[in-house]
């Protein structure tokens, strides 16, 4: 009898499931940015379906570019018209960076956006859109570094309104950021005598949240030297003693100051270098009563730059 067998054996099939469309989800992350006259433009390819089926890659990437038709926006009116830029499939990864030429006048609105094909030829919605009015392209700022008393002085040319400058020390993996100035010059007093910089700098310009930026510099290398003298020393004092004149003079406040050079001259007769004195005074032995004596000092620092001399100062023994 078949009825029991139908209540305690035997199985149901449900209704048959339709066919898998195999549709990519849209794109909801591209970001766009106008660097020159080229559009710097990134975005995530999709992983899934719509039906949250695994997507390994897409089949076809299209990525358009134009300004939007007059009236209500509509996505595939603003598509027929828009120019389309070449993406390649990506060989592994999801992250998607695509360079494209900006041909809009400045000022022209521009819209962008990206779709992909499935594996079942079926094409996904449209990702979201960026629109921005284009900008006049910055150029792309020349740099020249040169050692300076304190560190690096760095010059460019250009003319925009704000400038980002990164630096790469010895031992870094690439280049950091280190300052954002509104004119083009910048005086890194960080950097160190002696050990090896390189320098980039791009011009910005802001809009709202919008930024536009220019090429970045070509890299400038700079290991920067020590050629610039300490202070001349000021305030320097004789007092005549017991067959000794004694100088004194202010302190210098360099930080590699190594010490002081003393000159001397007889009466009217040429400045003799007497010595090195580390700390700002010096005691001179080796002169004679009855005779003047003109005194000068010059600071040196421990890359051996001297100073010109101080203002001499005379004095006679009696």
């Amino acid at each position: 009898m078949c009825l029991p067998l139908l209540l305690t054996g035997c199985g149901y099939v449900g209704d048959p499931l339709p066919p898998a469309l195999h549709i990519p989800e849209a794109v909801n992350d591209l970001s766009v940015q106008q660097r020159g006259a080229k559009l710097d433009i990134r975005f995530t390819l999709p992983q899934l379906t719509t039906e949250g089926m695994g997507l390994e890659y897409p089949a076809e990437i299209e990525l358009r570019i134009g300004p939007p038709a007059a009236g209500e926006f509509d996505a595939n009116r603003w598509a027929s018209g828009a120019r389309r830029v070449p993406v390649p499939v990506p060989d592994t990864g999801t992250s998607a960076f695509v360079v494209a030429p900006l041909t809009e006048a400045a000022g022209t609105e521009v819209f962008v956006a990206v779709r992909t094909l499935g594996p079942s030829q079926r094409w996904s919605q449209w990702s979201n859109f960026v629109a921005f009015p284009a900008q006049r392209p910055l150029n792309k700022p020349q740099v020249q570094a040169d050692s300076a008393p304190e560190g690096v002085q760095l010059k460019w040319t250009g003319d925009a309104a704000l400038y980002r400058l990164a630096r790469q020390a010895e031992g870094e993996p690439e280049m950091q950021p280190l300052a954002e100035v509104p004119t083009p010059a910048y005086y890194d007093k960080t950097a160190e005598f002696d050990k090896p910089y390189r320098y980039q700098v791009t011009a910005v310009a802001k809009a709202d949240t919008r930024e536009t930026i220019s090429d970045p510099s070509d890299v400038v290398s700079i290991t920067p030297a020590d050629r610039f003298p300490p202070a001349v020393p000021g305030g320097l004092t004789a007092l005549a003693g017991i067959n000794t004149v004694e100088l004194a003079w202010e302190r210098n406040t360099e930080p590699d100051l190594q010490g002081y050079v003393v000159y001397r001259a007889a009466g009217d007769g040429q400045m003799e270098r007497l010595g090195p004195s580390e700390p700002p005074s010096y005691s001179d032995k080796a002169v004679e009563s009855g005779r003047t004596y003109r005194y000068a000092i010059s600071s040196i620092d421990r890359y051996g730059n001297e100073s010109k001399p101080s203002e001499a100062v005379s004095i006679g023994l009696p």
